[in-house]
């Protein structure tokens, strides 16, 4: 059942039309202002940026592969363990390991595009 379930949130997921990578243009007054926080401190967010924080990071998910966003949602926003994970998906670990390694690294890039320069 759980992998039937997860097939069925990769189609959906895949059946999104992503847009081109986002860009500093593409970012709202809020999201800027959230970027040069996160850019000056390694302190926990104020409050009031949570819903801005939420909105960019499910922008920033939408970039990635379908399997990345799906591991990285459970694993960080869902704090699922890499062994639910590997039973939810049927995949090795080596593979959710595999998987969220490169859509940490592709998360990475993307943030490093968005810095204003």
């Amino acid at each position: 059942m759980a992998q039937a379930l997860t097939q069925t949130l990769f189609q959906s997921c895949a059946d999104d039309p992503q847009a081109g990578p986002m860009q500093w243009g593409d970012l709202g007054e809020r999201e800027r202002t959230l970027m040069a926080c996160l850019a000056g401190s390694e302190a926990d967010l104020p409050p009031e940026h949570g819903p801005t924080a939420r909105r960019l990071t499910r922008r920033l998910l939408a970039q990635l592969a379908t399997d990345q966003q799906l591991v990285l949602t459970w694993l960080h926003l869902e704090q699922r363990s890499i062994e639910d994970i590997s039973r939810l998906t049927g995949w090795s670990i080596w593979r959710v390991k595999w998987t969220a390694g490169r859509g940490r690294r592709r998360l990475r890039n993307l943030l490093a595009r968005l810095r204003p320069g």
